[in-house]
């Protein structure tokens, strides 16, 4: 029961698991009577609702399986990679260089978080070369991983390797 002038709040749940992805409408309709069951004067009220089922996040890279080539002919050099959320909702997502990698390779930037549906991050593979030996090759990976950030849960295409070739020129 509600006093006079009182109110008191309500809310309303809903269970968007088994909904597929799309915008959902609809209303909730508030009715009240007074102790001797009368409709109060401004019952009923009806509040409109809005439910927006995203598609869960979905990792892609760029460059994708096929490999990273870094051709190197001195100084320092850097390779973009593109960490890309292809799902609707926001992923974390974190970028390690392979075992064995040479100490003069390393990345801009080793995480990110909220990467929002459809967009995309940039990354780089840094190579310095000063005082490397020329003409030769090395070859590593870097691992890009993802989470979703509501659930915890490992997201779709996660995790990708991909194979790195640098060339350090004569």
């Amino acid at each position: 029961a509600v006093i006079t002038g009182g109110s008191t709040p309500f809310s309303v749940t809903v269970t968007s698991a088994s909904l597929v992805v799309g915008a959902y409408n609809g209303a909730v309709s508030i009715a009240a009577v007074d102790s001797k069951g009368i409709t109060i004067t401004g019952s009923p009220q009806t509040v409109n609702v809005a439910l927006a089922v995203l598609a869960a996040p979905s990792l892609t890279v760029n460059p994708a399986l096929n490999g990273l080539t870094i051709n190197v002919t001195s100084g320092t050099t850097s390779q973009a990679i593109s960490i890309n959320n292809t799902g609707g909702e926001p992923l974390n997502w974190t970028v390690a260089l392979g075992s064995g990698v040479p100490s003069f390779v390393s990345l801009s930037a080793s995480a990110g978080s909220n990467l929002l549906g459809g967009a995309s991050a940039a990354d780089n593979v840094i190579v310095n070369a000063s005082g490397v030996s020329g003409g030769t090759s090395y070859t590593t990976s870097l691992t890009v991983s993802a989470i979703d950030p509501i659930t915890g849960n490992i997201v779709a295409g996660s995790p990708i390797t991909i194979p790195i070739t640098i060339n350090i020129a004569p």
